[in-house]
C-alpha cells in the first residue's frame, strides 16, 4: 500500500491524466530516484516534484506542471 505522500501526489495528478496514469507516473518517477512509492518521505518531495513536473511539461501541460510542482514541494 502506498503512503500518504504517494496518495496525495496521485490525487493531484488524477484530474490531469486519469487515475491509472497518475499511479503509474508516481511509481515510475519514484523508480527514477531509486525509491518505491511506499518509501516517499519529505526528503524525496523536491526531486519527485521536479521529475513529475518535467513529465507533465513534456506532455504539453506546462501550466499545470508549475502548480503541481509547488503543491508537491509544499507537502509535509
Amino acid at each position: 500500500m502506498a503512503n500518504r505522500f504517494a496518495d496525495s501526489i496521485e490525487k493531484l495528478l488524477s484530474p490531469l491524466v486519469g487515475d491509472f496514469v497518475a499511479k503509474m507516473a508516481v511509481k515510475s518517477q519514484c523508480r527514477a530516484i531509486g525509491i518505491t512509492p511506499e518509501d516517499i518521505g519529505p526528503q524525496h518531495l523536491p526531486d519527485l516534484a521536479k521529475k513529475i513536473g518535467a513529465a507533465l511539461a513534456f506532455q504539453g501541460k506546462k501550466a499545470e506542471a508549475d502548480g503541481i510542482i509547488r503543491k508537491i514541494q509544499s507537502m509535509r
